[in-house]
């Protein structure tokens, strides 16, 4: 009776047939919130298949989106993305039913599906209505602005590399030495640019300068010329970076049973109520005396 919110995922049906469902729980506790968390949801023609993170990513349609134009491949998002943005929209649901709790005191049920959370991760909808045309798979081109993309260095590595505004274009030609193309109208104007054709000439231009570029010499111009560029880093790089340690974005902790482990620190600095780790995992029993 104490308990403010209940979350399970199990598929459709499980958790009442248990007799822990919304409905037996909200007998007890009626200003309960209970979410329930599912690929399908809780009711359509797919309610009772098994379901997981990529099945999610497939029937949500995120996955048709993945991958270069002109293949037959698509490439999986990666980690368990299917999983981790439908349990942050669960969370952001929660929040807006304690909200409603707070103001009317009720509680009430949320039916989540795993495939349509990760539809809001797509804005493809809009662009059609507003061009008519699919925007498809972009690969590692930013549809939205050019030059934007992923490119290789002289020295083996990769940066990623985006022009929003017409100074960072400008910017990004005077770092190049092609203040040529701003006299172009084809490239000055920014709708111009999105053009496929211009955006695949302008890209090449792009890709053909930072072959002869190392890095450093390329992130130290984007500084000074003001165009927005950065290093695509790996874990470690990350899990080693100073400035991340410095900000608590990443963490050493000492774990009772793990030792010394590096960890992801919190998503955001809260001034008033900042958020820490106390503790990994637990072992197996060690909640038994609470819970029993």
């Amino acid at each position: 009776q104490m308990c403010d919110v209940v979350a399970e995922n199990f598929a459709a049906g499980t958790a009442e047939a248990w007799g822990v469902g919304y409905t037996a729980i909200s007998k007890i506790n009626p200003k309960v919130i209970y979410l329930s968390c599912s690929t399908y949801g809780q009711y359509g023609p797919l309610r009772f298949y098994p379901g997981w993170d990529l099945l999610a990513q497939a029937a949500s349609g995120v996955l048709s989106l993945t991958g270069y134009p002109d293949t037959e491949k698509y490439y999986k998002l990666p980690d368990y993305l299917g999983d981790f943005f439908p349990g942050n929209i669960g969370a952001l649901a929660i929040l807006m039913a304690l909200y409603f709790r707070n103001k009317t005191g009720k509680g009430q049920y949320i039916d989540l599906a795993q495939s349509e959370a990760l539809m809001r991760l797509l804005f493809h909808f809009t662009a059609f209505k507003l061009t008519g045309t699919e925007i498809g798979r972009t690969a590692n081109i930013d549809p939205a602005m050019v030059p934007a993309s992923i490119f290789k260095t002289r020295d083996g590595k990769f940066i990623a590399l985006a022009c929003a505004t017409t100074g960072q274009f400008e910017g990004l030609c005077a770092a190049m030495g092609k203040e040529d193309l701003l006299r172009n109208a084809v490239y000055t104007d920014p709708f111009e640019r999105l053009k496929p054709a211009n955006a695949r000439a302008l890209t090449q231009v792009v890709t053909e300068w930072l072959k002869g570029q190392d890095l450093e010499s390329v992130l130290r111009v984007a500084g000074e010329k003001n165009f927005p560029a950065a290093e695509v880093q790996d874990d470690y790089q990350i899990s080693q970076d100073p400035w991340r340690r410095q900000r608590g974005s990443v963490i050493l902790f000492h774990d009772e049973m793990y030792g010394e482990i590096i960890l992801a620190g919190p998503s955001a600095q809260l001034s008033k109520s900042p958020s820490r780790t106390k503790w990994t995992a637990r072992p197996v029993g060690y909640h038994n005396r609470l819970v029993l």
